[in-house]
């Protein structure tokens, strides 16, 4: 609809507009017109006349009719647009009104409801009578301004509701127009905003309380982008780091408040770079900063992702607090521990070292001071001990002229130090010495030591003989020469105390003899403690070996009892399986009670297992080594096993193929499983799982180099795996001791993993646990094959195979130097370039720095810093070609139990052969 078409229909709710006149009325006045006119003279007309007045006449009608026909229709129009606007205006959610030049209403739509109002009730007043009063000179300049240009407008303000509170409202107003383009009327549209208001003050009280938390916190609350560009700073962090929004903002952090490297050399360009791409790992994170002057200093970071309207974290919001004074006292703690246990080892070790004592930790000075003032009220002569490092230990009267001026002034200070220090180097024993100090006085020390380690010195300090002249022209020059308050300075001079020569002598023969009281002492509590401890340390064994024996001789109480009972319970199962495989043989297959015979023996030969796992316990049963598939012995004692460990455990078992005989005594296998599933049950604190596992495998010479403990040739291994909590390296140096245990009083007896080791070793065989607190623990068994005669000659191990060469560069990583070392040399001779690291942080550093191309990471799982596969990541992200191998001395199933190895993730487990390690690499390498 055009603009103009808008203003004829508007006209209509207009009050002189109306539809049209009367009909009836019109009739009326048409009738009383036609009384008034004079009729033609019909008689002097002729018939043609006539005739021709009363087409004309006809016409008229006609016409008339027309017209009315027309003006009815285009009211019938006007009516049913009517109609429409008011609907339209009636189910509007904005407010429609109709007012005129003044301002006053003359039409307001239903909506006008929600103000409280009956829309008949506004007809008449004026729009201003509603407005806020704050806000009535605003809209009267707007409406002003509005007739004045005609321009359509729209203003905000607050209106007044029939209950007297007030809504916002956005007006937009519209001047109307007649047909002559004269304005008519306005008409107004009306939406209540204040929903939309109440968002904008909420939100800005929001920001201003951001922003007064973001600018008046004691925080560091920066923004950067992924690459580590800042978009923002607060004001604390401006001050903290000493920059301004230009000097920064846009500059990357690593340069500004991160340095490239920190204090121990750790590149902090890849941990920015790495907090880009991964956030979430660095939430809380703390690392070294720099100031803008240089200073360096420790900052602990909080970061957070922030996300963009497609939910992808497109910068990084970082809060951090200084953390500087707290590394500092956990450094100053960590060196003060270190001192207080050095001090406690050389107290109580006999070897040892008294160098790390200090003369407070030799003498009683609180005794020591007693002493010397009691010697000072009997003598005058007071007296000091000061360490070698100048610190006073104990004194009395001290010399007002030395506490007040000379240790006050940084120059005489160091007089003083040198006098304490120096005086008795080269003094012997219960010597003393005499010095004219730089100050002009007197001081005399004798030595104190503990042993042969000289500790301190005790002193007659800063006096004058009696016979000798003081010169007072050089201490009033010194006075000046050094500041002080030379009346005050010379008063202090005339206390200075005056002793015969004799008296300093004897008051120094008192010290020396004190000094060696208090070294004899000191010394002789030494040794007091260190015997004491010493004594402790043997009675401490000596109970725990009392514990051993207890506990040993309790153990095999048990087994005696198991043994007598197992030995007596075999009798009857005898008797039992004898008389039911005869019964067996005498009854026909048909009979029905064949069947229940059967059960009764097979509940026989199991209750023989029974009690040979029992004897096997008592280890009364004769060693009979014989030749054995571990397979077919293990699958027989799989339920066994789960019972002992119970259902909380679940078991998995996975023999190898095609496995080589062994020749144990199979009791001995038995004792072997009972041990390591006990064990296992034991690492375990809730659900878990154990795995058992037997495979071939071939030790080479390159393997028992690093393994000094076997041969190479060819092996049946045993693996038994669980993932409880594991152990530390101090367990594992310990574990196969006899009497060793980590478990509580009566829980182990020390013996089991002894008696595993030394079973393993009797058998011509080892055993080697990989281990880490946890992670779980894997114990692996190697036995050597039965029927080696039969082997193929001159290649045991696989170490004498024409192996191929190959080519490629390989980043190797192994935290353990002998398997590291092996390993390299193993790729070196296959031809490979190889680049080792002992810790996944130095392997990220290696492969920065490298030049050329890594083929292949191959990296231990298990490691300090990191495990294996989040150094694969990290390295990924900066080489997206690079293919892994992992290795690890657990098995497979374990470390993929934990999450570490995934479907289609190359793997090998040590140890592996040159040859298995050959095809592994190339595999890798090769993998698509």
């Amino acid at each position: 609809m055009t603009d103009a078409a808008n203003s004829t229909d508007l006209y209509l709710f207009l009050p002189d507009n109306s539809a049209g006149p009367d009909s009836v009325k019109i009739r009326e006045e048409a009738k009383q017109k036609a009384q008034s006119i004079t009729p033609p003279p019909l008689e002097s007309m002729s018939l043609q006349e006539v005739q021709q007045m009363f087409h004309e006449m006809q016409v008229k009608q006609l016409e008339a009719e027309l017209q009315s026909e027309y003006w009815r229709n285009r009211f019938e129009q006007c009516f049913d647009q009517v109609e429409v606007l008011t609907t339209v205006t009636e189910n509007m959610l904005d407010m429609v009104a109709l007012s005129d030049l003044e301002g006053n209403f003359i039409f307001a739509g239903k909506s006008h409801e929600a103000l409280g109002y009956h829309p008949s009730f506004l007809i008449g007043k004026n729009v201003m009578d509603f407005v806020h009063p704050d806000d009535l000179s605003h809209v009267l300049e707007q409406f002003a301004v509005f007739i004045e240009s005609g321009d359509t407008q729209t203003v905000e303000y607050r209106y007044r509701c029939r209950n007297g509170s007030y809504l916002w409202l956005e007006t937009a107003g519209r001047i109307l127009k007649d047909k002559n383009g004269d304005p008519k009327g306005i008409v107004f549209s009306s939406r209540d905003i204040t929903a939309h208001k109440k968002a904008e003050e909420a939100l800005r009280k929001s920001e201003a309380r951001y922003r007064e938390l973001v600018e008046n916190t004691n925080s560091i609350i920066l923004r950067m982008d992924l690459e580590g560009r800042v978009s923002f700073l607060n004001d604390y962090a401006k001050s903290f780091f000493g920059y301004e929004d230009r000097e920064i903002i846009g500059r990357n952090v690593v340069g500004t408040i991160v340095p490239e490297t920190d204090s121990s050399g750790k590149d902090l360009r890849t941990m920015i770079a790495d907090i880009g791409k991964h956030p979430e790992r660095y939430a809380l994170n703390e690392n070294e900063n720099i100031k803008k002057d240089g200073t360096r200093l420790w900052v602990c970071w909080s970061n957070k992702g922030v996300l963009d309207e497609h939910g992808k974290v497109f910068e990084i919001l970082c809060v951090g607090n200084d953390a500087t004074a707290r590394k500092e006292a956990e450094k100053m703690l960590q060196i003060s521990e270190k001192r207080v246990r050095a001090k406690l080892d050389a107290v109580i070790r006999p070897e040892g070292d008294i160098d790390h004592l200090d003369l407070v930790d030799i003498i009683d000075t609180e005794k020591t001071k007693e002493l010397m003032d009691d010697f000072h009220y009997l003598t005058n002569i007071g007296g000091a001990i000061v360490d070698l490092e100048g610190n006073v230990v104990a004194s009395t009267e001290f010399r007002e002229i030395c506490a007040r001026f000379h240790r006050m002034h940084p120059d005489t200070l160091e007089n003083c130090i040198e006098s304490d220090t120096k005086l008795t180097e080269g003094i012997e024993a219960g010597q003393f010495s005499a010095y004219r100090c730089k100050n002009n006085m007197w001081d005399i020390a004798t030595p104190l030591f503990l042993g042969d380690k000289h500790f301190g010195n005790i002193f007659i300090g800063q006096f004058f003989y009696e016979d000798e002249d003081i010169d007072y022209d050089a201490f009033s020059a010194q006075a000046r020469k050094f500041g002080f308050d030379e009346q005050t300075y010379m008063d202090a001079l005339d206390r200075v105390p005056r002793f015969s020569r004799k008296s300093v002598q004897r008051a120094m023969d008192y010290y020396s003899r004190l000094a060696q009281m208090l070294s004899t002492l000191g010394y002789g509590n030494l040794k007091l403690a260190r015997a004491f401890e010493e004594h402790k340390q043997n009675e401490k064994k000596r109970e725990q070996l009392q514990e051993q024996l207890n506990q040993a001789q309790k153990m095999e109480s048990v087994g005696r009892l198991a043994g007598g009972i197992a030995h007596d319970f075999n009798n009857k199962i005898a008797i039992i399986n004898g008389y039911a495989e005869m019964a067996i043989n005498m009854i026909a297959p048909s009979s029905p009670l064949r069947e229940t015979i059967e059960a009764i023996h097979t509940a026989g030969n199991q209750s023989a297992d029974i009690v040979r796992q029992l004897l096997a316990f008592a280890r009364k049963q004769t060693i009979k080594p014989m030749e054995l598939d571990l397979n077919d012995s293990l699958s027989g004692m799989v339920k066994m096993l789960q019972r002992l460990i119970g259902e909380n455990i679940s078991l998995t078992w996975s023999p190898g193929n095609n496995l080589w005989p062994v020749k144990i005594d199979p009791s001995q296998l038995d004792q072997i499983m009972v041990n390591l599933a006990a064990n296992a049950r034991d690492a375990i604190s809730d659900v878990g799982k154990l795995n058992i596992e037997t495979k071939n495998v071939v030790l080479d010479e390159e393997y028992c180099r690093t393994h000094p403990e076997c041969m190479p040739g060819q092996y049946v291994m045993l693996a038994v795996s669980d993932n409880g909590c594991g152990m530390e390296k101090d367990v594992q140096d310990h574990l196969f001791e006899p009497f060793f245990t980590t478990k509580e009083i009566g829980r182990g007896t020390g013996l089991g993993l002894s008696t595993v080791y030394g079973i393993a070793r009797q058998n011509k065989g080892f055993i080697n646990v990989y281990s880490e607190p946890g992670k779980g623990t894997t114990f692996t068994i190697y036995l050597p094959r039965h029927d080696i005669q039969e082997a193929p000659t001159g290649n045991i191990g696989g170490g004498r195979e024409q192996l191929s060469t190959s080519s490629g560069c390989i980043l190797l990583v192994e935290d353990e130097a002998a398997i590291l070392q092996m390993a390299k040399i193993m790729l070196e001779k296959l031809g490979y370039t190889v680049l080792t690291a002992a810790r996944p942080e130095l392997a990220i550093k290696v492969a920065e720095e490298y030049d050329g191309k890594i083929d292949l990471l191959m990296t231990d799982v298990i490691m300090p810093e990191m495990n294996g596969k989040d150094l694969a990541l990290r390295l990924l992200a900066g080489n997206p070609h690079l293919k892994i191998l992992f290795m690890s001395g657990y098995t497979a199933d374990v470390i993929a139990h934990h999450g570490i190895l995934e479907e289609g993730v190359k793997f090998i487990q040590k140890p592996f052969l040159m040859k298995d390690m050959a095809a592994k690499v190339r595999e890798a390498i090769d993998q698509k």
